[in-house]
């Protein structure tokens, strides 16, 4: 009640507000007008002096304001969200409409309009239910001239009536605000949701394809193992090459010797001889060529499986991680399903 009961610029007199909603259906405002001991009489009294409303409004709001302005948050919140000018305005307006003998749909909408526009400047309600006790004193200072005591009467139980009616927009608005969170809440949750599945497929597809990695370089890794063991044959094969063309060698050296010591009849049997040099001498460099060739192999297929190795531990951990997500994501699952609920 900045105003402190302030209509916004939408808001008219109750005869002229078709345009706004009906007020909250969770507050029986019958009832709480009879349970305040507010009745038409007391409007009809109301009505019959409104021209001590005309009169005195001006004095009382500018005393009410006058007080208000010596609290500096109250102060702020005005010139925050309005000028003083404006809202004395505004509340001039609201002022006159206490001498209306009408209290229908439409004016507990204006009441509960202007409660709704103090809910979004910021204004606490307790803000707003002490402003009822402001106004009363300041009333009072002129409602002495009038002869009936029923109108003051009649006056505070329709302040009171009206503030209930605007206080009443807080539970409202706090209500509609848990709604809101609520639905909020579920969407965030059904939004963690989907992305929690796609990162688990995903994750489920790393571990796969991961496991599969490691899969295929353990059979690499088999196969480099054979191929070690043929590598390992081979030499074994070339030192006996070696060996016999050695032994060649030695065999042809002496048959030449012999051949010589023969004489014309040893000749053809030297021409033997000299060839079985040369077939040892060409198999000793091809042995050689070859375990050059294997030495190399030997050393590349070393390289092959320590890359192997390395690879294999990186796929694993690879595949350890993306399990590790997996859980992390069942978890986070679990939590979007709270949020829902």
């Amino acid at each position: 009640m900045l105003n402190m009961m302030t209509l916004p610029s939408s808001v008219r007199h109750p005869s002229h507000a078709n345009s706004l909603a009906a007020p909250s259906g969770t507050l029986d405002w019958h009832l709480v007008m009879r349970y305040a001991g507010l009745t038409q009489a007391d409007l009809n009294l109301l009505h019959a002096h409104a021209d001590f409303f005309k009169d005195h409004a001006p004095q009382i709001i500018d005393a009410f304001y006058t007080h208000l302005y010596t609290f500096a948050h109250l102060r702020a919140v005005i010139e925050q969200h309005s000028s003083l000018a404006q809202i004395k305005q505004k509340t001039l307006n609201f002022f006159l409409t206490l001498s209306s003998p009408v209290i229908d749909e439409h004016y507990v909408a204006d009441r509960s309009q202007v409660g709704r526009v103090h809910v979004r400047v910021g204004l606490s309600q307790e803000w707003v239910m002490t402003s009822v006790a402001i106004y009363l004193q300041e009333i009072q200072r002129y409602a002495s001239q009038i002869d009936d005591p029923a109108f003051f009467s009649a006056l505070t139980k329709r302040l009171v009536f009206d503030t209930s009616l605007m206080v009443n927009e807080y539970v409202q608005v706090i209500q509609e605000d848990n709604q809101q969170y609520r639905f909020h809440m579920g969407t965030l949750g059904e939004e963690i949701k989907a992305s929690v599945q796609q990162i688990t497929d995903i994750s489920t597809n790393q571990a796969q394809a991961a496991n599969a990695s490691a899969a295929a370089q353990e059979a690499s890794a088999e196969a480099m193992r054979t191929l070690s063991a043929s590598l390992a044959t081979i030499q074994q094969v070339a030192a006996m090459i070696a060996e016999i063309s050695q032994q060649s060698n030695l065999l042809g050296l002496n048959a030449a010797i012999e051949a010589a010591h023969a004489g014309d009849v040893g000749r053809g049997f030297s021409v033997v001889a000299e060839e079985i040099r040369k077939l040892a001498q060409r198999s000793h460099e091809a042995v050689n060529k070859i375990d050059t060739l294997l030495t190399d192999i030997h050393f590349q297929e070393q390289t092959v499986a320590d890359q192997i190795q390395s690879a294999m531990a990186i796929s694993q951990e690879q595949a350890a991680a993306a399990t590790e997500i997996s859980t992390m994501m069942n978890r986070l699952n679990d939590m979007s399903v709270n949020l829902q609920k």
